[in-house]
């Protein structure tokens, strides 16, 4: 029987993250989750879909209509929905995404033979990658060939706000955004961070300058100062994604000279106290797993990884 919205929603509202369930009234969550599904399923044998993509990351022999997300059977009858996706959108680094399954993955042994089956399907990408959400961190602290990709790493606003203060807060102020004169320092700033952490351009982007000028019309974009020195910029807005929905941190960079040195926690923290942020509001954003200076920023504030 193919996947049905009821069969993953119980499937998901089981796996999700605990710490979700305790911050989030349950009605909520299971309105997000709802949505969440319903959002993926539209994209399920979509054609206008599939044929954009196509168009954005072609690959020679490949059906635009492989590129729509699929629901389809396993060989033991096990149901799954996947989809091609390609990491910076490079169509030299293809993987698949599990979007959705029937069943529970409870072995190395299991997702190879599972990753092959997939794999099998999406021949005509090559892909060499399968990703999908690990909830319970079952497998990715313990099996070297399993590891993380992106983390999800959020907090509830009111509980963040009463943790110590990170180090630096003191020397630490932010300043909101009124202009987009910033823009070329900003823009600078990324290059040179870019140059050194070239992986970056895999996970992250430099944000435009319509996107940044759209927070800063609501009022949620902020210069970072530090001891009256402008060192850089955060961000974030409201926003939904699948079962999130809160402040998502759009962006945060810091000037060199002023990286390494504690005050991206320090920010953070202050942005926490600038946001309008109701009773059940988090804060979240995706980090890649090899900005280990992102990741231990995000746990000095309070953060979880889900």
């Amino acid at each position: 029987m193919p996947l049905d919205v009821q069969t993953i929603f119980n499937f998901e509202w089981k796996h999700l993250p605990p710490s979700l369930k305790a911050w989030i009234p349950k009605q909520k969550l299971k309105k997000l989750l709802q949505q969440s599904i319903q959002h993926n399923f539209s994209f399920v044998n979509n054609p206008t879909f599939a044929k954009r993509f196509a168009k954005n990351c072609p690959i020679e022999n490949a059906n635009p209509q492989e590129y729509a997300y699929q629901t389809w059977s396993l060989s033991d009858g096990k149901q799954v929905m996947t989809s091609i996706r390609f990491l910076g959108l490079d169509i030299h680094l293809p993987f698949v995404e599990l979007v959705y399954r029937d069943f529970e993955l409870t072995s190395l042994e299991q997702v190879d033979l599972v990753a092959k089956e997939i794999f099998n399907r999406y021949a005509v990408f090559q892909p060499k990658r399968l990703r999908f959400f690990d909830s319970q961190h079952q497998f990715s602290n313990t099996l070297p060939e399993i590891t993380y990709d992106l983390h999800w790493v959020a907090g509830l606003i009111k509980n963040l706000k009463q943790q110590p203060f990170p180090k630096n807060f003191e020397r630490v102020t932010l300043s909101q955004v009124n202009s987009m004169g910033f823009y070329p320092d900003y823009e600078a700033v990324y290059k040179e961070f870019i140059v050194e952490n070239s992986f970056y351009t895999l996970v992250g982007q430099l944000e435009s300058q319509e996107d940044l000028k759209r927070i800063m019309e609501k009022g949620m974009l902020y210069h970072i100062v530090v001891q009256n020195t402008w060192a850089g910029i955060i961000g974030a807005d409201r926003l939904t994604s699948g079962w999130l929905e809160g402040f998502c941190i759009v962006e945060e960079i810091l000037a060199k000279s002023f990286r390494g040195k504690g005050l991206a926690a320090a920010a953070q923290r202050h942005l926490l106290h600038h946001l309008p942020a109701k009773e059940d509001d988090i804060i979240y954003g995706t980090i890649g797993h090899q900005t280990t200076p992102s990741l231990k920023t995000a746990f000095r504030v309070g953060r979880d990884s889900l």
